[in-house]
């Protein structure tokens, strides 16, 4: 991580490199520093995070110069700190639950019923 990830911590919104010509770089750090993301298409389908992050509205791909431009007027006139709680509320939803398919999982694989 290094500075990147410090500056994602003092920060609202990231750009994301890449995502145009060449793949794009991961938006994983900025996700979990609960910023804004922008960033190209161009093979983003082999990040599993990236549907789930366009779809909660924290990350848009672009595709060009005037796609950045209403992202970027979009995200001034949105309170982050709002956001930022609508994000953490999703995530537990989506997630609500995971312990017990986790622990029943484990159960059935410890007692035989059930190949890992």
């Amino acid at each position: 991580m290094g500075i990147l990830a410090e500056l994602y911590g003092i920060g609202d919104a990231a750009w994301v490199g890449g995502g145009f010509r060449t793949g794009l770089h991961s938006v994983i750090e900025p996700a979990l520093s609960e910023l804004w993301i922008a960033a190209g298409a161009a093979r983003s389908g082999k990040y599993p995070e990236v549907p789930e992050l366009v779809h909660q509205k924290q990350l848009r791909l672009v595709d060009g110069v005037e796609a950045a431009r209403r992202w970027l007027a979009e995200i001034r006139e949105r309170p982050t700190d709002a956001l930022r709680s609508e994000w953490r509320r999703w995530r537990s939803e989506v997630h609500l639950g995971a312990s017990e398919r986790i622990a029943r999982r484990a159960a059935e694989i410890v007692s035989g019923s059930r190949r890992v």
